[in-house]
């Protein structure tokens, strides 16, 4: 009545789910969730000892995960469902551009010794006087 290690792989247009049977199981229900309808449609009964579903994408190049729910039945009628989310790797390619050129002159060093100078000074001057107290 249980499903473990659910697993896809994707090869051209197709989406193979597999996943393994435990005992006590015979038949799972796999839906397809459908956008435009927001529900489930059913794909088809199978034997849970089968372990194997193969479905034919409509259109390959979408990037909009499947949202598969596979949900095993048991003699009382009862259902479990585990959604399994299924989408093509695509391979990223990163938008590098140019870093301008920082132009730091001398008065902008200057301004920067005298900060941390300042800030030093007045992180001694706290301190001294807290421990003066």
């Amino acid at each position: 009545m249980k499903l473990a290690d659910i697993s896809h792989t994707i090869e051209g247009n197709k989406i193979y789910l597999s996943w393994t049977a435990l005992p006590q199981s015979s038949n799972v229900e796999i839906k397809l969730f459908n956008k435009e309808l927001n529900d489930f449609r059913s794909l088809g009964t199978v034997p849970m000892t089968q372990q194997k579903f193969e479905y034919i994408m409509e259109d390959p190049n979408a990037t909009d995960p499947y949202i598969f729910a596979f949900i095993p039945r048991d003699s009382k009628g009862r259902e479990i469902r585990y959604p399994v989310n299924v989408r093509h790797e695509t391979d990223v390619v990163p938008d590098l551009k140019p870093v301008k050129e920082i132009k730091v002159g001398p008065v902008e060093d200057m301004i920067l010794i005298l900060g941390v100078t300042l800030l030093l000074y007045v992180g001694y001057r706290v301190y001294a006087s807290r421990k003066a107290e």
